[in-house]
This record gives structure tokens, C-alpha cells and sequence, in this order.
């Protein structure tokens, strides 16, 4: 798989030539006064969705998994989980 980010706009997750088609998914709005620093943002999606893969979860949920974390990172000053840290729910 390929996955590609762009900030807010929707993350495309592409298989190779002649499986599946690239799929689609949008980015859980952030409202921006409660962006603070978006260093580390790709690595929590990455580490999150590497995580959920590992797991053997399904390609939304990994991307799901993805988007939860790089959302918490974007709350925080510098590549940080809020203490305490959340749980995420699958």
C-alpha cells in the first residue's frame, strides 16, 4: 500500500496496479483554534497506522487509528500525547 497525507485534505491509501482501487478518506475537521503545533503530526499518523496494520485491523481502520493520533499531536506543543493519554476506541 501507498498512503498519501496532505494536512486537512483527505488521505488516499492506493494498492498496487490491478487490486483494489486508491481509497478515499476525509480528515476529521480540527477547528483551528485548537491547532497548536503540527510537528509530529505524520509521524503519529504513521506510527498509528503501522500500529493498527500490525494489529490486523482493515485499511479505514488503520487510517482511522491515523487520523485519531495525528489529531491528538496537533493539540499539543511539539510531537506530544496529552497526559494522560486517551484511549483510542476501535
Amino acid at each position: 500500500r501507498v498512503v498519501v497525507t496532505d494536512g486537512a485534505r483527505p488521505t488516499t491509501v492506493s494498492h498496487h496496479p490491478g487490486a483494489l482501487p486508491a481509497e478515499v478518506y476525509a480528515v476529521p475537521p480540527v477547528a483551528s483554534a485548537e491547532v497548536v503545533d503540527s510537528n509530529g503530526c505524520g509521524d503519529a499518523f504513521a506510527g498509528a497506522f503501522l500500529a493498527a496494520h500490525a494489529l490486523g485491523k482493515d485499511t479505514a481502520s488503520c487510517v482511522r487509528a491515523a487520523h485519531w493520533a495525528a489529531a491528538l499531536v496537533l493539540r499539543q506543543r511539539g510531537c506530544s500525547f496529552p497526559e494522560p493519554p486517551p484511549r483510542f476506541a476501535w
